[in-house]
C-alpha cells in the first residue's frame, strides 16, 4: 500500500533532515578526533599522555553518543524508505524521525555548550 503524497514529503523531508545531521555529525566527529589528537603537540610526551589522559573519558563518551546517533538515524531513514514503500508505519516513521532530529538536537547544543564553556573558563594569553 503506497502512501499519500503529503506522507510521502513528510518523509522525504524528514529523510533530508536526517542526511544533514549525518554529515554534520561525522564533520563533528573529525573536528573532535582532531581536537583530541593535538593535545599536548610540540610538548614533552609526558605531558602529552597526561592531557589526553584527561580528555579521554569526555572524548570516548561523546564519540559513544555520536556513533549511537548515527546508527539511530541510519536506522530512522530506513524506516523512512520502508514507510514510503508501504512496508511500514509512516506514523511510526515520523515519529522516529523526530526523536531523531530531538536527539540530534541535545548532541548540537551540548556540543556548542561546551564549547562555550570551555572559551568561557580558557586564558589563551599569560
Amino acid at each position: 500500500m503506497a502512501t499519500s503524497p503529503e506522507v510521502t514529503s513528510a518523509l522525504t523531508v524528514a529523510s533530508a533532515f536526517l542526511i544533514a545531521s549525518l554529515s554534520i555529525t561525522v564533520i563533528v566527529y573529525a573536528l573532535q578526533w582532531n581536537h583530541f589528537n593535538s593535545k599536548g603537540v610540540n610538548r614533552e610526551r609526558v605531558e602529552e599522555i597526561r592531557l589526553k589522559d584527561l580528555a579521554r573519558g569526555r572524548t570516548l563518551l561523546v564519540f559513544v553518543a555520536e556513533f549511537s546517533y548515527i546508527a539511530m538515524a541510519l536506522g530512522t531513514l530506513i524506516g523512512n524508505i520502508f514507510a514510503i514503500l508501504g512496508n511500514a508505519s509512516p506514523e511510526a516513521a515520523l515519529f522516529l524521525s523526530i526523536a531523531a532530529m530531538v536527539v540530534f538536537a541535545v548532541l548540537l547544543s551540548e556540543e556548542i555548550g561546551s564549547s562555550i564553556l570551555h572559551l568561557r573558563y580558557s586564558k589563551y594569553v599569560d
